[in-house]
């Protein structure tokens, strides 16, 4: 299972993807564990590119409101050809690291489970 992760993270994005919370390792550790399943691997991933994400995260909550109180910010949209390209081989870097490692940090969690 896949979820979002580090809720001081939430913004639109989560809101336009449907999201309903993010979640800590513990705790979703624990929410797995008391549902009967046995947690044989868990951790962060996309973490590369992490301090970007936060770091832009923090800025959009600088950012005064607009006065008609929507936010209407989301971070939606199909980049460039080349910026798609260095996005897809970052993020399938990590594939060498998930699965040997357990990462203390990230935008997301992976978490395996059986019952």
């Amino acid at each position: 299972m896949t979820v979002p992760a580090m809720r001081w993270l939430w913004n639109e994005h989560d809101v336009t993807h449907h999201h309903r919370r993010r979640y800590r390792a513990t705790e979703l550790r624990g929410l797995v564990t008391a549902a009967g399943f046995e947690v044989a691997y868990l951790t962060y991933y996309n973490f590369i590119l992490f301090p970007v994400i936060a770091g832009v995260r923090i800025l959009q909550r600088l950012r005064p409101p607009p006065a008609n109180g929507a936010s209407g910010h989301h971070d939606l949209s199909m980049p460039s050809r080349r910026m798609n390209a260095l996005l897809l081989r970052l993020f399938s870097s990590e594939r060498y690291v998930v699965g040997a490692l357990r990462i203390p940090f990230g935008v997301s969690l992976i978490v395996l489970a059986r019952a």
